[in-house]
């Protein structure tokens, strides 16, 4: 499982989808209404990948509905955690002085387990592509503009 509101780092984005080719189950929570408008694009524009090689994505709406998500974390066949505050776009992973707990504690992945990921997927949505020619062209546009401008990060 993945919850992270940035996924715009293309290595990053190539080892999640290489993971789920490989029968490897992959679902990531994204917050439905994102606080940088720039990295949800690039972070939606990546989900066509993401979908094409079997990643499930969560919308999360929250228990207000307003869609607000800042958490990062990840948790491996229940044995394996991180949680913290890294990003995965570039500015996180190369530049910024982000940290993570890592944990295989399996008290802790649990809890991490129920009381975050559970509790998130619970309170999202299944992401809908854009539907139409237009839309689908549009996000498109939009994402490769943003990939230009990731790379500044």
């Amino acid at each position: 499982y993945i919850i992270n509101p940035y996924i715009t780092n293309d290595d990053m984005v190539k080892k999640i989808c290489a993971a789920a080719k490989r029968g490897v189950r992959v679902e990531i929570i994204h917050p439905g209404s994102a606080e940088n408008p720039l990295n949800d694009v690039n972070t939606r524009y990546h989900f066509a990948a993401m979908l094409k090689a079997g990643v499930r994505i969560h919308m999360y709406q929250g228990e207000n509905g307003l869609g607000k998500l800042h958490g990062k974390g990840i948790l491996r066949d229940d044995e394996f955690v991180s949680i913290g505050s890294c990003n995965m776009d570039t500015m996180a992973l190369r530049h910024n002085y982000e940290q993570n707990i890592i944990s295989r504690d399996r008290e802790l992945v649990a809890k991490v387990r129920r009381d975050l990921f559970e509790k998130d997927f619970s309170l999202s949505t299944i992401y809908v592509p854009p539907k139409g020619f237009w839309n689908k062209t549009w996000q498109n546009i939009k994402g490769k503009a943003s990939q230009i401008l990731d790379r500044f990060d």
